[in-house]
């Protein structure tokens, strides 16, 4: 609301002021030393005052590194049992080239810088030097990026996602990817120890290893395993086998499904005794890990027939192009069998 006011000085000169309020704030200045040149400097002075506000910025500078708490946070108010499985090195790595080069606010964060990191990523070399990351593991560091910035965007820290135009990188999928033979399996069931009800799960399951971690008896009604996967956010609803709702049962007082894998020690001991059936070169070669497992349990599916259409289910798959990487690995026999 704007007004006009008059005040005589000592010397009996009369001044105008004008008088604007706005959002709770007054602003207030000498126009003329008479009304109707008054009257015309207001107008010059409502358009100041308006442009000043409208020219602020909507939401003050946030710092990466403020970001970087906040989110880490969060995930652990939502009630992610551990925060260094897949997103925390990977986040941290981005959050470091950021200061490294010098980015200090997230408004100054653009697709080119993203970029520019993915493709230095994508050089780096694993695995003492044997040999380059892969287009995998480069895609889940691109995940994390668009999961921190899209939180920030939620939060309203910054009013776009530069995250969104980097495209995921195409995976060779003519390469097949290691999965355990029978006599694999047996070898590793027969050594795991503590961890055997674990792996056999990931073995008769194709369960993601990050979704068993924090498996909890309120996943389990009437034979079925219900959850929210990690990965995508979408609900997991499928049937367990017998043998399986025998290894639960007995576990289903306590707190999670699987306590002997509730840490990240506990975790890497659980894969050293994995790898251990298996010399150090092989397992370079052919990056045996927890999520094999999966792979394993695909392949052997495929092996008894069931359709790709199925086996997205029972997997949690988005795609059914997904599942079809898994398509190559169907053995001659089965194959055979479909041909009259």
């Amino acid at each position: 609301m704007a007004s006009i006011y008059a005040i005589k000085s000592k010397n009996g000169i009369t001044k105008y002021y004008g008088d604007i309020t706005y959002n709770g704030n007054r602003y207030r200045k000498c126009l003329a030393t008479n009304k109707k040149s008054a009257l015309l400097e207001l107008n010059k002075f409502e358009h100041e005052i308006f442009t000043s506000l409208l020219s602020e910025p909507s939401t003050p500078k946030i710092e990466v590194n403020k970001a970087y708490w906040d989110f880490l946070r969060n995930l652990e108010l939502s009630g992610v049992k551990d925060i260094k499985i897949g997103v925390l090195p990977r986040l941290k790595r981005f959050y470091e080239y950021l200061i490294n080069i010098r980015i200090i606010y997230l408004e100054d964060i653009t697709p080119i810088h993203i970029q520019t990191f993915l493709n230095k990523r994508r050089k780096t070399r694993v695995m003492q030097g044997t040999r380059i990351i892969s287009t995998s593991s480069v895609n889940r560091e691109i995940q994390v990026i668009k999961r921190f910035l899209s939180y920030c965007v939620s939060m309203q820290m910054i009013d776009r996602n530069p995250a969104l135009a980097i495209q995921y990188f195409k995976k060779d999928n003519a390469t097949q990817r290691f999965y355990f033979s029978d006599e694999h399996t047996r070898a590793i069931l027969e050594n795991a120890e503590e961890f055997r009800d674990f792996l056999y799960f990931l073995l008769h399951t194709g369960l993601r290893p990050t979704d068993t971690f924090t498996l909890k008896p309120k996943h389990i009604s009437n034979s079925y395993l219900k959850l929210q996967m990690n990965k995508t956010g979408d609900y997991l609803n499928i049937p367990l086998s017998e043998s399986i709702m025998g290894i639960i049962r007995p576990r289903l007082v306590n707190e999670f499904i699987f306590p002997e894998i509730d840490t990240s020690w506990n975790k890497k001991q659980c894969l050293k005794n994995v790898r251990k059936n298996f010399e150090p070169d092989f397992v370079r070669k052919n990056n045996i890990n927890l999520h094999t497992f999966r792979h394993t349990y695909a392949h052997n599916m495929l092996n008894k027939g069931v359709p790709k259409e199925v086996l997205q289910t029972l997997l949690g798959h988005r795609s059914i192009k997904t599942t079809e990487i898994y398509a190559n690995w169907v053995r001659k026999e089965e194959l055979e069998r479909w041909v009259t």
